[in-house]
């Protein structure tokens, strides 16, 4: 059966529609697996953390105040100052200081606008443009720096 003004089966079209929506369902529920797999993965890290005792939890720089900062914060802080110091040039093997590295990751842990970050990681925003709302730009800056230079 066919439309009048159309040669395409009108039942093709309500077959692509079908198929959108259960893409659509599809996606949603792998997106909700996923969350809750990071969620459950977060707990744990949190839970493992808590059970070290103190001189064990000094001893891999962190105190034990952090630790739910550092649970919430995972996986997307480490792979969000990753991208970031790519996008900039300032690529993760020149951070040959310990210090400059853990203040580094601490201020994404830390960090309230990881959503613009990776708005801006996702888009053809100018390559300056972090410096607006990373607290790492200073970082960023002096490793491009360094590394064009060297």
């Amino acid at each position: 059966m066919t439309d009048d003004n159309d040669s395409t089966p009108t039942m093709w079209g309500i077959q692509h529609a079908v198929d959108r929506a259960v893409r659509g369902i599809a996606a949603a529920v792998a997106e909700a697996a996923d969350a809750r797999e990071i969620r459950q993965r977060r707990s744990v890290m949190e839970r493992q953390l808590n059970a070290l005792d103190d001189s064990t939890i000094a001893d891999i720089g962190i105190a034990r105040e952090q630790i739910p900062a550092i649970a919430a914060a995972w996986p997307d802080a480490p792979q969000l100052l990753r991208r970031m110091m790519e996008r900039v040039g300032a690529l993760p093997g020149l951070l040959c200081d310990a210090g400059l590295h853990r203040e580094m990751e601490w201020n994404c842990v830390a960090c309230s606008n990881r959503s613009q970050c990776r708005r801006w990681l996702n888009s053809p925003q100018p390559s300056d443009a972090y410096r607006s709302f990373c607290p790492n730009a200073g970082g960023l800056d002096g490793l491009a720096a360094a590394r064009a230079s060297g």
